[in-house]
């Protein structure tokens, strides 16, 4: 009996320190996780971040998290997803990380660097005409064509968009299409046309090859065209260039673009109707 009981005793015991730690350690695990989303991933309510934007310390929260994250084990980092997974189906810290790519993406690139929009977010408008003012309540609006500058910028920023991932391309894109240009809810007129980068970067590429054909048929029409007054010649004469220049410009013309070349004609209608 007595042998039986030594038996039982120590079976318990081995059973409580093989128990104990584990417990220990998932409460450690629990704890260390909870305490990360409260202080990088959530709002001062508690309220778990379900996006990445500048006006509200996700962004910088995010920045400030990865030290913290990487002082995570394998076991906390995994319940750190499985918290954000449950506020938000699919959610993750490498996800958000993504998403900051995207929203880093567009203060680079859309954002105007200098002059009197300085900081203004570049439309999402394809036709080129809105910039929005970034500072709250984000609801003033400057209506203008985009200059020459802002379309390179947009074309400029190619490459770098190819390198994003698909979740920085697609949260883009969310920041690019919802209302407000991704700052609110609130300040985006409801017939303000709105397009993706790769629209928008199609518009830009558009607009830049219609302004290189302008400034090569002006170059043209410049050199081989006029008299030095900048006139446009109504005449072929020997007295005058205009016959000499006419044979030097053959070879020029034969380089341009069929769209150079049009805009050269058109150039030559509006000066001279037909």
């Amino acid at each position: 009996m007595k042998r039986m009981m030594a038996l039982v005793l120590s079976l318990v015991m081995a059973l409580s320190l093989c128990v104990c730690p584990v417990w220990g350690a998932d409460d450690a695990t629990e704890q260390a996780a909870q305490d990360f989303v409260d202080a990088y991933l959530s709002n001062d309510e508690g309220k778990i971040f379900g996006h990445v934007k500048g006006y509200d310390g996700s962004l910088s929260k995010m920045f400030a998290s990865e030290g913290a994250w990487n002082d995570l084990s394998d076991e906390e980092q995994t319940r750190v997803n499985e918290l954000l997974d449950a506020a938000y189906d699919g959610l993750s810290y490498e996800k958000l990380w993504e998403w900051v790519q995207g929203f880093m993406f567009m203060v680079e690139y859309l954002v105007v660097a200098e002059g009197d929009y300085e900081g203004y977010i570049i439309s999402t408008d394809p036709n080129g005409g809105t910039l929005v003012d970034p500072d709250p309540p984000y609801a003033e609006f400057a209506v203008q064509p985009f200059t020459h500058e802002i379309w390179q910028r947009i074309v400029g920023a190619e490459e770098a968009f190819n390198a994003l991932s698909a979740d920085a391309k697609g949260y883009l894109e969310k920041l690019m299409t919802e209302k407000g240009f991704g700052l609110n809810n609130e300040v985006q007129p409801a017939d303000l046309p709105i397009c993706n980068f790769e629209q928008l970067l199609a518009a830009a590429k558009e607009n830049l090859a219609a302004y290189s054909a302008e400034q090569a048929a002006q170059g043209f029409v410049n050199t081989y065209l006029s008299n030095k007054e900048g006139s446009i010649y109504g005449h072929v004469k020997g007295f005058d260039d205009s016959l000499s220049k006419m044979f030097e410009s053959e070879g020029v013309w034969n380089e341009l673009s069929d769209e150079e070349q049009t805009r050269v004609n058109e150039l030559l209608d509006a000066a001279y109707d037909g």
